[in-house]
């Protein structure tokens, strides 16, 4: 889906700076974000993605990328707020849509019309929901149909360790119900990479309450530092007198979820499936024809999300089913740096093939001359 998008430079030029430049860390997160883990740092990413993605599916082509990034880069320094720059991107998709099919006045009705109706047959009728999912076991969705709730892995034992929680009279215990046989979907291409990235979300969750003392982290520290995401159950475990079987199980199963979340290095894996595979009901085309607001709210309303949960207990055929891996920005920048120091190997060596030989001879004619001025300063002196 975003192969070509991807390999660009420009593209990996500008995920380097939104995830080096501190500037993009400080932009605010407001309420509009429906998410437990909503980090500035990842955020830039994702809402790139998204943008991505919505470029892809609405404008097809590649014509006019190198203007819609060009301009995505203005936003993401002009804008402080999340909020703002999605729709701010929603906005330049319109001017996009005008641009490529030489529309004078993208308010005028027969713009409006031609907009709303073009967005409206490749996002919504034609469009997909989305699924994060773990990048330790998407491979199989390429193999065979999505069957969910087929996953369950250390089900067996979340289960019990509810039960242990129960004795202890904790409130914080494992939001998931371990013999339900359904995925959810979203709307949201942002929703889903949150999802992807910190699968199983219960899990998480679960280990950041608040009833174990955990503070509120705006750091990454959840897929990377294990000691510091442990500590404060631990501690909670010890102050309250858990028994040592009881700590023990607890702390193995948490340990062996971490180990098999860790597997292989983390990555965006994002299942896309038609809107019809689900039959979620959505906003008719009228409703957006009859909206009086502004091109740019209406279309700002209709690529905004409405569904953060879609419940799917149908098997969906693998051919339905597309599957999109992104890198996180650590990943995206390390292979901007080995491409980088490739390219200046190659030109480093085409310059020595091209002049070395040319060099050589300059130097000894150099030399001779540099002799040559030198026997005569010495014939002078001696007169």
């Amino acid at each position: 889906m975003l192969d070509s998008l991807l390999k660009r430079d420009d593209v990996c030029q500008f995920i380097r700076e939104v995830q080096t430049n501190e500037r993009y860390f400080l932009k605010e997160v407001d309420s509009s974000f429906d998410f437990s883990f909503p980090f500035a740092k990842e955020a830039a990413l994702f809402i790139f993605y998204d943008a991505l993605i919505k470029y892809r599916i609405i404008m097809e082509d590649d014509y006019l990328f190198p203007e819609y990034i060009e301009q995505l880069e203005k936003l993401y320094r002009k804008l402080d707020n999340f909020s703002d720059i999605r729709k701010g991107i929603h906005q330049l998709i319109v001017k996009m849509i005008g641009i490529k099919y030489s529309m004078k006045d993208v308010e005028s009705l027969e713009s409006r019309r031609d907009i709303i109706e073009r967005v409206y047959k490749k996002y919504i009728e034609n469009g997909y929901f989305v699924r994060g999912v773990s990048n330790q076991y998407y491979g199989s969705v390429l193999e065979e149909d999505y069957i969910p709730g087929v996953h369950t892995f250390f089900y067996d034992r979340f289960s019990k360790l509810s039960d242990i929680l129960e004795k202890y009279h904790v409130s914080s215990t494992i939001q998931k119900d371990f013999l339900e046989k359904k995925a959810s979907f979203t709307d949201d291409v942002v929703m889903g990479c949150y999802y992807s990235v910190y699968a199983p979300f219960f899990y998480y969750d679960f280990l950041l309450s608040k009833e174990f003392g955990q503070k509120n982290h705006k750091e990454d520290f959840l897929i990377n530092d294990y000691h510091t995401l442990t500590h404060p159950i631990k501690k909670y475990m010890s102050d309250h007198l858990f028994s040592e079987s009881d700590r023990k199980y607890i702390m193995e199963l948490i340990k062996d979820e971490w180990d098999f979340l860790h597997q292989k290095k983390k990555e965006v894996a994002l299942l896309f499936v038609p809107r019809k595979e689900l039959c979620k009901q959505d906003v008719s085309l009228e409703d957006y024809l009859k909206d009086e607001h502004s091109i740019y709210e209406v279309i700002d309303r209709m690529l905004s999300s409405k569904y953060s949960n879609i419940p799917c207990e149908q098997v969906i055929p693998k051919e339905e089913i597309q599957l999109l891996v992104l890198s996180l920005y650590d990943d995206i920048i390390s292979k901007q740096k080995e491409k980088e120091e490739e390219y200046y190997k190659e030109v480093g060596n085409d310059f020595l093939n091209k002049y070395g030989d040319v060099s050589i001879f300059l130097l000894l004619g150099s030399l001779f001359i540099s002799l040559g001025v030198i026997i005569t300063i010495i014939s002078v002196l001696r007169g």
